[in-house]
């Protein structure tokens, strides 16, 4: 993956507290920020230079929120790993999805 520079855009998958701060130390350094996240007044939201309002499960969008986006992070452990599978065919994530399946496997 080449370097994301300043001036790109950061995509949050998910939109709480966590997200917010990112988002904010994300402006900080130079890039715009996207929120993803189906609250639609989330705390991520009210500093994101956009905000998609759609369940993780809506493919559209999803779609829609990736073109957005030069590379997707999570703001949760909840995000389905599947989700961030199927986004790491066209965009970099970080962490990467077998990251957060290992997560995910509690049991």
């Amino acid at each position: 993956m080449s370097a994301i520079l300043p001036g790109g855009t950061v995509g949050i998958l998910g939109g709480g507290q966590l997200g917010r701060m990112l988002a904010m130390e994300a402006h900080r350094m130079g890039y715009r920020v996207g929120i993803f996240d189906p609250i639609p007044h989330c705390p991520g939201a009210q500093v994101a230079d956009f905000h998609i309002q759609s369940e993780f499960t809506n493919g559209q969008g999803l779609g829609d929120f990736v073109r957005q986006v030069d590379v997707v992070t999570i703001e949760t452990e909840l995000v389905p790993s599947a989700l961030l599978a199927d986004i790491e065919a066209t965009r970099a994530t970080r962490p990467a999805n077998q990251i957060l399946a290992l997560v995910q496997d509690r049991l």
